[in-house]
């Protein structure tokens, strides 16, 4: 994340969620099917996300814009905007308010 002074903007090498209220975080990585950055248990022999729409086995973590997600549109605009709000509402029905 960059923070700008009066002259340069500096990367941040590192964040820490909890001291700056960070709850959530939303990776948009385009259309891109590659998934090797992710290091859970969530990723098939064949390299696709394991999920139930949306939901992978990993508390806290989703997947939206994958083929067939949810049906057929998916993976196109239309489709996408529809599965996105699907899996928003399971986010905010499995967030605990404290």
């Amino acid at each position: 994340m960059p923070i700008k002074n009066d002259t340069f903007i500096h990367e941040r090498t590192s964040l820490n969620l909890y001291n700056e209220g960070i709850e959530t975080i939303i990776w948009a990585t385009g259309f891109d099917s590659n998934y090797r950055y992710i290091k859970l248990p969530v990723i098939d022999s064949d390299g696709g996300p394991i999920h139930t729409e949306g939901r992978s086995p990993v508390e806290g973590l989703y997947f939206i814009g994958i083929p067939w997600l949810r049906k057929r549109k998916s993976a196109l605009i239309n489709g996408a905007a529809e599965d996105a709000a699907f899996v928003c509402e399971a986010i905010k029905s499995a967030l605990v308010v404290i």
